[in-house]
C-alpha cells in the first residue's frame, strides 16, 4: 500500500586532590605520562560481572510501557509504528529494538548487563559464550565455546543453541536487501552493523559471500555444536562489541524445512519480529503457536506483536542460573503506543502507564515532585556530545598553545542552561570521549577546568603562541579572525556559538558567528576544501566502542576504519593541504594510535581509548568539548527502581530491571472512544497484481503499478490494523498503521502512519463468508481530492480479490 531520582551514572566516587586545572587524571601510558605535565592518577573502576544466578529485587507485576510513535529519532521500529522494518537485523541499532532484544528477548555471544557505565554497563560480559572468547597473538582468530543446553523459547523449546544458529544469523545479516526495501538499504540486509559498522568486510570471505562469489562466508565455522571460529581479514578488538548486537543473535534452524538457508528467518525478510523465537527471559506473547511448517507467506506470527500492541511473557524455557545479565524482574511487559509527549506525561501522572519508553521528561519535571506526586525520576548520560571542531590546517589553529588556550578560556557551567530552554538536559564536557567506552576511566578527568575556565592560564599559553607577537595574552593579527559554523535551526547551539566567540575575544580572537541552515551547514561536514575554520557539532555513539568514536572523529581513511578524514584535518598529508588549497602543511596524525588501541581488546582496548583521549585533549587539542546531554525518565509510583542500560545507542531503560511495587494499584487505561465493527479479528492476505492495478486504474503510471503490487498480510485487532506488503521490487510503504471504525456491515479505514500516506477511506461496506472478507467501497468520498484517480488506485486493494482469513 502505498500513498533524578538516581542520577545512575555519575556514581564514581571523587578522585584525590589534584593540582588546579588537572583533577582526576586516570592511569596512563608511559608516552602519555611522559607529555604535557606529570600527573597524580585515579582510576574508575566498574563493578564486577554478575555470577550467573545472582540473586536480586523481588519482581513480578505487569510492566506498562508507552511508545511514543512519532519518535523524534526516527526509530521505532515496532509493528503499532508503522515503519519500513519491523526487523532487529534491517533496523540495525534502531533504540528501542535494540533494548526489547538485549534485554529481554535475545542472548548474544557476547552482551551487557543493563546497566549505567558505573555499574559495569559499558563492560563486555560473556552471555550464550561461557566465557570471553579465545583471541589469537596475531587477532585474526577468535573462538567462542558456548554454554550447553540453552534452549530456545516455545515452539522450538526441544532445541538448544548450536554455533551453526550464529553463523546462520550473520549470514542474514550479510545477504542481499530484499528487493521491497529499495537500494536506499545500502549493500546489505543489516546495512547498520554489518555495513556501516564494517562487519561484512571484516570477515575472512565476507566480501565474497556479499558478492555472490561464494554461498557461505569462508571466515565463520562450527568445528562442533559448542565452538565458534571467527576469523578476520585484519585485528579488530571491537569485534566483540560487533557480535555483542542482538542483530547477530542466534537463529534456530527450521524442523521443517532443513535446508532453508536462515532457519526460520526465511522467507520473513525485513518483518521478522512477531515470528522471532526468543533465547532471553521474554518471548513474545503468542510464539508457542508459531507454525513454521506452513509456507512463509501463510505463517502468522505472534499475536503478542499486533496494531496496537507488543506483550512480552515469561519465556519458561530462560535459566537464570545460566544469564547473570537480565534480572526478568516484571512477570509481563506491555509495549502500547500513544501519540505524544502531552499524552505520554499525563499517562505517567495518572498511572495508567509506568514510564515511556522513548519520552525524555523534560528537565522541570525531573526535580523534586514537579511531575506530580509519588511519581519517580531517573536520570543518565545520553552518550551524546556537543562540542567545538576546531580545523588544525587553518591558522591560528594550527598553533597548538592557541587550541589549549582557547579551552582555558571558555567557562562552559552555564552552557547547560541553553539546552534546558529547550527542554532538554544537559551537563559540562570536560574531555573528548564518551565515558561509557571508557569504562569511566576519565569520569573525573578535567585538565581544564571546564566549568569555571581559567583566563590566566589562557593567557599564558596564548602568550606561547607564535600568533601573540608581544606576548600578552591575546592574538594579534588578522589570522586570528575567523567564522564559526553553527545550526541554525538550533537555538541552544547558536547561544552557545555566540558565548564562545563572546569569551574568546578575551584572549583576542573574534569568531564570526555563521548560523546556518541545516543543509548548508551539511554540506561542508567532511568536505575538507571548504576550510571550515570552526564548527559547533555533535556526535551520538554508535557502538559501546571507541573503535566507532575515534577513528571517526580523528583518524583518517588509512585506518581503514573510517571512509573520510576527520572535520579537524588529523592525519592529512601535505600533498593532501595542499591539493584542498591550504597555506598550512603539516598537522598532527594520531592514526597509528588509533590502529594499535583497535588492535587490543576488552578492558586493555578501554584503557587505551582513555589514554589517547586524555592524549588528544593535552597534546593535539582538536576540540573544546562542550556539553553532554542527560536523558531521563518520569514514572508512576509504582515504579520502585529501574536502571539505564548504556550499551544501547541512546541509553534506554532497562526493561528487565524496573522494579514495581505490587500495593500500589496500576491507573485505568483509556478506552475507546469509537466504535468498530465485528469483523473476525486475526491475520488476512491478499495478492494485489499489476493487472488488478490496471483493471482499476488504466492509466496508472509505471511508479504506481510498482508501488500497488503486492502480497499483503493485513493484522486486525480491537479496532486497529497494520498493513505488511512484500514483492519482487521496491515498496513505497512496506508498512502501514491505522484504525479501522463503522458500524454494522460498514466500516472505514484510517491510513495513520506513515504520514506520507496518510488518507481515509470512503465508507466500506463488508461481508464475511467461510474465510474471506469481501469489501466494497460506497463512493469515493474525499480521495479524489487529495490526487486525482486516487480512488480507484486504493479501490483495488479493497475490491480487487477478497481478503483471506489465514490466522
Amino acid at each position: 500500500m502505498s500513498d533524578g531520582r538516581h542520577p545512575n551514572d555519575l556514581d564514581t566516587g571523587p578522585c584525590p586532590a589534584q593540582p588546579d586545572g588537572m583533577k582526576g587524571r586516570p592511569a596512563l601510558t608511559a608516552a602519555v605520562v611522559a607529555a604535557f605535565l606529570c600527573l597524580a592518577s585515579c582510576t574508575g573502576g566498574s563493578a564486577p560481572p554478575p555470577a550467573p544466578g545472582t540473586s536480586s529485587p523481588a519482581g513480578g507485576g505487569t510492566l506498562r510501557v508507552g511508545v511514543i510513535t512519532d519518535d523524534a529519532l526516527g526509530q521505532c521500529s515496532f509493528l503499532f509504528c508503522g515503519p519500513s522494518a519491523s526487523d532487529a537485523q534491517v533496523m540495525g541499532l534502531g533504540v528501542m529494538q535494540f533494548e526489547v532484544q538485549r534485554c529481554c528477548l535475545t542472548r548474544s555471544l557476547l552482551s551487557y548487563n543493563g546497566k549505567p557505565t558505573g555499574q559495569g554497563g559499558g563492560t563486555l560480559q560473556p552471555d550464550l559464550a561461557r566465557d570471553l572468547p579465545e583471541v589469537s597473538q596475531d587477532g585474526l582468530t577468535w573462538t567462542f565455546k558456548l554454554r550447553p543446553g540453552i534452549r530456545y523459547a516455545p515452539p522450538l523449546d526441544d532445541q538448544t543453541v548450536k554455533a551453526g544458529d550464529f553463523i546462520r544469523s550473520i549470514e542474514r545479516a550479510m545477504s542481499p536487501v530484499p528487493a521491497a526495501m529499495g537500494p536506499n538499504f545500502g549493500e546489505f540486509l543489516d546495512h547498520y552493523s554489518a555495513g556501516f559498522l564494517g562487519l561484512g568486510h571484516l570477515l575472512a570471505g565476507g566480501s565474497e559471500y556479499a558478492s555472490g562469489e561464494a554461498e557461505h562466508i569462508s571466515g565463520l565455522s562450527a568445528p562442533d555444536d559448542e565452538t565458534l571460529v571467527v576469523h578476520l581479514t585484519t585485528p579488530a578488538g571491537h569485534l566483540g562489541s560487533l557480535l555483542a548486537q542482538p542483530d547477530f543473535g542466534p537463529i534456530p534452524a527450521d524442523p521443517f524445512h532443513p535446508d532453508a538457508r536462515f532457519g526460520v528467518a526465511t522467507g520473513h525478510e525485513r518483518v521478522s519480529f512477531g515470528y522471532w523465537v526468543a533465547t532471553g527471559p521474554y518471548m513474545i506473547e503468542g510464539a508457542e503457536d508459531l507454525d513454521f511448517s506452513e509456507p512463509p507467506d501463510l505463517q502468522v506470527p505472534a499475536m503478542g506483536d499486533a496494531p496496537d500492541h507488543l506483550y512480552l511473557v515469561r519465556n519458561p524455557s530462560w535459566d537464570p542460573a545460566t544469564d547473570g545479565l537480565r534480572a526478568a524482574l516484571p512477570d509481563r511487559i506491555e509495549l502500547s503506543p500513544i501519540l505524544s509527549p502531552e499524552v505520554a506525561e499525563h499517562s505517567i501522572r495518572t498511572g495508567a502507564l509506568d514510564l515511556v519508553f522513548n519520552w525524555d521528561a523534560p528537565p522541570d519535571l525531573l526535580r523534586g515532585e514537579a511531575g506530580g506526586a509519588g511519581t519517580h525520576s531517573f536520570a543518565s548520560l545520553k552518550d551524546f556530545v556537543v562540542y567545538l571542531n576546531l580545523n588544525l590546517a587553518v591558522k591560528p589553529f594550527d598553533d597548538l598553545h592557541v587550541r589549549r588556550a582557547m579551552n582555558y578560556a571558555v567557562a562552559r557551567a552555564e552552557f547547560p542552561r541553553f539546552w534546558e530552554k529547550g527542554q532538554e538536559d544537559a551537563a559540562v564536557a570536560t574531555h573528548l570521549g564518551l565515558d561509557s567506552e571508557e569504562d569511566n576511566l576519565l569520569v573525573d578527568y578535567d585538565p581544564y577546568n571546564a566549568a569555571t575556565g581559567n583566563l590566566k592560564q589562557a593567557r599564558k599559553e596564548m602568550s606561547k603562541s607564535r600568533y601573540d607577537r608581544d606576548g600578552d595574552g591575546y592574538c594579534d593579527g588578522d589570522v586570528c579572525s575567523v567564522d564559526l559554523l553553527a545550526k541554525g535551526d538550533s537555538p541552544p547551539e547558536v547561544a552557545a556559538a555566540k558565548d564562545i566567540a563572546r569569551q574568546l575575544r578575551k584572549i583576542g580572537l573574534d569568531l564570526r558567528v555563521d548560523a546556518q541552515g541545516l543543509d548548508k551547514f551539511n554540506s561542508s561536514y567532511g568536505v575538507p576544501e571548504a576550510r571550515v575554520p570552526a564548527r559547533l557539532e555533535q556526535w551520538i555513539k554508535d557502538l559501546t566502542s571507541g573503535a566507532t568514536y575515534f577513528p571517526q572523529l580523528f583518524g583518517t581513511p588509512r585506518t581503514d576504519l573510517t571512509p573520510q578524514i576527520n572535520n579537524s584535518n588529523l592525519g592529512a598529508t601535505a600533498s593532501e593541504l595542499k591539493k584542498w588549497g591550504y597555506e598550512v602543511r603539516s598537522v598532527p596524525n594520531v592514526d597509528d594510535r588509533i590502529v594499535a588501541c583497535d588492535r587490543l581488546t576488552f578492558g586493555a582496548q578501554a584503557q587505551c581509548w582513555a589514554d589517547l583521549d586524555a592524549y588528544l585533549m593535552t597534546q593535539i587539542v582538536p576540540w573544546v568539548p562542550l556539553i553532554s546531554l542527560r536523558g531521563g525518565r518520569l514514572t508512576a509510583p509504582r515504579v520502585r527502581d529501574m536502571t539505564f542500560d548504556q550499551s544501547s545507542p541512546v541509553p534506554m531503560p532497562s526493561l528487565d530491571r524496573v522494579e514495581l511495587d505490587a500495593t500500589i494499584e496500576p491507573g485505568p487505561l483509556p478506552s475507546t472512544d469509537h466504535p468498530y465493527p465485528k469483523i473476525p479479528e486475526g491475520v488476512y492476505r491478499v495478492t494485489i497484481t499489476r493487472a488488478d492495478v490496471l483493471r482499476f486504474q488504466p492509466k496508472t503510471d509505471p511508479e504506481g503499478l510498482r508501488e500497488n503490487s503486492a502480497t499483503t498480510k493485513i493484522y486486525m485487532h480491537d479496532g486497529k490494523f497494520a498493513a505488511v506488503s512484500d514483492a519482487n521490487h521496491e515498496l513505497g510503504a512496506p508498512i502501514t498503521v491505522g484504525e479501522y471504525r463503522g458500524q454494522g456491515d460498514e466500516v472505514v479505514f484510517h491510513w495513520q502512519r506513515p504520514a506520507f500516506n496518510e488518507l481515509t477511506t470512503p465508507k466500506i461496506r463488508w461481508t464475511f463468508e467461510g474465510n474471506s472478507l469481501r469489501l466494497r467501497f460506497e463512493g469515493c468520498g474525499t480521495l479524489n481530492e487529495l490526487e486525482p484517480g486516487l480512488c480507484d488506485g486504493v479501490r483495488s486493494f479493497y475490491e480487487a480479490h477478497p481478503w483471506k482469513k489465514i490466522g
